[in-house]
Order: structure tokens, then C-alpha cells, then sequence
């Protein structure tokens, strides 16, 4: 094989590898916990939604908690309406301010950190959460500035 098809399939590689670890995986499966009194453990998850699910839940009046996890310049400069900005870096120091019993929606630029952050919230029990997929590249709907 020459060098120029060397790197090629080099590329080529190192494209697959990168587009696979950066797919929406949907729903995470995270680490049981045990509740009190119960001999199966309960396993929390999070899952994602889309764009127009959110758009509509929102539309609907739902009572959501959304969760800007984008740098504060960058949810400054535009945010879906109603969202908090809790900076992905912070996550983990503020992840208490959240209501486990809430509907927790996480919304990052493309959908990775919303997806960490998901795991850490259902790890913890935090049992009605959900990652915008596709984040803010994704959304369409009405930005608040």
C-alpha cells in the first residue's frame, strides 16, 4: 500500500472512530440503587428528546426546569426561554439546586455534556430527566437574549 493510501485509510479510521463516539446513544443505563425495602434495585436512567418535543412540552405549559450547561457568554447570547444557566464546569458543584422530582431537561451546544450531566443526575436518583438532542445546533424554536 503507498503512504497516500496509508493516510487515507488513517483518516478515514479516525473519522468513523470519532463520529462513533460522538453518536446519540438515546437512553443511558446507569448504576442501580437500591430502594428502601425493595429486593430489585431500581436502575434510573436518562433519555433524550428532540427538539419539537421539547418545543411542544413547552408550548403545553409543561412545568419543565431546563438546564443551559453552555458557558455564560454563550447562554447570554441566546437561550431557549425559561432555561437556568448552570455552566457543565459547575455541574457537579450545583447539581443539588435541582429538584430530583422535577422534569429535568439538559441542553449543551451538541448533546455530550447533556449527556454526562444526565448520567451524573440519574446515577443520583434523579429519575425524570432528559438531554436535548442535537443541543443548541439542533433547537429551532424562540431564543431569549
Amino acid at each position: 500500500m503507498t503512504f497516500n493510501r496509508w493516510v487515507v485509510a488513517l483518516l478515514i479510521t479516525s473519522v468513523v472512530v470519532a463520529t462513533g463516539c460522538a453518536a446519540d446513544t438515546g437512553t443511558a443505563q446507569n448504576a442501580p440503587l437500591t430502594q428502601q425495602g425493595n429486593e430489585k434495585p431500581a436502575k434510573f436512567t436518562y433519555s433524550t428528546m428532540n427538539p419539537q418535543q421539547l418545543q411542544s412540552e413547552i408550548d403545553a405549559g409543561e412545568k419543565l426546569v431546563i438546564v443551559d450547561l453552555r458557558e455564560p457568554e454563550l447562554y447570554r447570547a441566546g437561550h431557549i426561554t425559561g432555561a437556568q444557566n448552570v455552566p457543565f464546569e459547575e455541574f457537579d458543584k450545583r447539581m443539588n439546586e435541582l429538584n430530583p422530582e422535577t422534569k429535568i431537561v439538559l441542553v449543551c451546544h451538541t448533546g455530550p455534556m447533556g449527556d454526562a450531566s444526565g448520567s451524573l443526575l440519574a446515577e443520583r436518583g434523579y429519575g425524570q430527566v432528559r438531554n436535548l438532542a442535537g443541543g443548541m445546533a439542533a433547537w429551532r424554536g424562540k431564543l431569549v437574549r
